[in-house]
């Protein structure tokens, strides 16, 4: 990290990386072990035992720039760390999707009852959650705009819709589902979108797990749902009514800003398993300079949009910025995880598996951020804070 930093999170960082290399990675085989056996869809031993040590040491939340007292800028470096293991280390420090992005839309718009409600637990660790967009079709980049209605009837509004490609929803200590539904304005000038809490189980929602995410993400579970009359209270609503698009904005900025941090520290990861490799040759040598200095020029640029969303007097990064900058980290750390991975291959190399396993997962998270830049919901309109 740059000595810039101030020092507290230097030595935050400094723990992070012991916790990744003395924990997280020789843990790595005994989950995918435990997750082969017993699935996705609840805790693993492992996991609540790396959950147990990161709390000890103060690395719980610290992905959560409110919770963990933090920048975006440093949470951002924080999430490069963990993209050595992107699975695993998250949810170590209680940081994994789809809870991360709801825990940090709660802390900015919950209500005082919302936040005892659903976002202190999350916090803690003590339940998990779903996040739906308005997702109507087969395809995940066709995301129009009011696949869900909320109808205001009495003290209630009642949803209705179907939505595909929903995340979190099918774990069994998923609690409850932050979702984006179309709502009537009160001065009749047209539909309007409003975030909802929903809670889970709740009458009227239908689950239907086990959908084919290949082209996506493979290892996240990923549900179909369908909402038929589900009352939910008006203290439900996320903010204000209308507020759907900023809050979807204010997920999406920092979502895909980490989610390009840690496609960069996988880039990292390959690219030591190959400098760790018996005498590379000066041809691979090179290459790896060469690496390091691309991976942190593009850091550089995703840092400066980061930056912005720290100071409140700076323009908000759009979504064609952060989608750019986004593309350009996956692409550069896709690019050499693939020919990190030929080089292993050649040696006869273990790590070879490690690395096409991290080609799938930097696939898996561009079609999510290509879609989240095609969403017409994801609105540029918001220029300042």
């Amino acid at each position: 990290m740059s000595p810039d930093f101030e020092p507290e999170i230097l030595e935050l960082a400094d723990i992070m990386r012991d916790f990744m290399n003395t924990q997280v990675i020789p843990a790595e085989h005994k989950w995918a072990t435990q997750r082969d056996e017993l699935g996705l869809d609840r805790a693993l031993p492992v996991v609540d035992e790396l959950r147990r040590k990161s709390s000890r040491r103060g690395l719980w939340n610290l992905l959560q720039p409110q919770a963990a007292g933090i920048t975006h800028v440093e949470s951002a470096m924080i999430a490069r760390i963990t993209g050595w293991s992107p699975l695993l280390a998250p949810e170590s420090i209680n940081s994994q999707d789809p809870d991360y992005g709801n825990m940090n839309v709660l802390e900015v718009y919950a209500s005082e009852f919302q936040s005892e409600t659903w976002l202190e637990p999350l916090l803690d660790g003590a339940t998990r959650s779903a996040w739906a967009m308005t997702e109507p079709a087969e395809r995940l980049a066709d995301r129009t705009p009011g696949a869900v209605t909320a109808t205001s009837r009495g003290d209630e509004y009642v949803l209705n819709g179907h939505l595909n490609f929903v995340a979190g929803i099918a774990d069994e200590r998923c609690s409850f589902m932050v979702l984006i539904a179309q709502t009537a304005p009160a001065n009749g000038t047209g539909p309007e979108l409003t975030a909802f809490i929903v809670p889970i189980p709740t009458a009227g929602v239908a689950i239907e797990t086990d959908i084919d995410a290949r082209d996506y993400l493979p290892q996240l579970r990923l549900s179909r749902v369908t909402l038929s009359d589900v009352s939910v209270s008006h203290a439900n609503v996320l903010g204000a009514v209308g507020d759907g698009a900023r809050v979807l904005g204010s997920r999406l900025r920092l979502g895909r800003i980490n989610r390009a941090m840690r496609s960069l520290g996988m880039a990292d990861r390959a690219l030591s398993n190959v400098a760790h490799q018996d005498d590379p040759h000066e041809q691979a040598s090179a290459w790896l300079r060469q690496c390091t200095l691309v991976i942190g020029a593009v850091q550089d640029r995703i840092l400066a949009l980061a930056k912005r969303l720290d100071d409140p007097t700076a323009q908000v990064p759009c979504n064609a910025e952060i989608s750019h900058a986004a593309e350009e980290a996956h692409s550069l750390a896709l690019s050499i995880s693939r020919e990190a991975n030929s080089y292993l291959q050649g040696h006869n190399s273990e790590d070879a598996e490690l690395i096409t396993y991290f080609e799938d997962w930097i696939t898996g998270m561009r079609s999510f951020d290509a879609a989240d830049a095609m969403n017409p919901i994801a609105v540029d309109s918001v220029t300042s804070h």
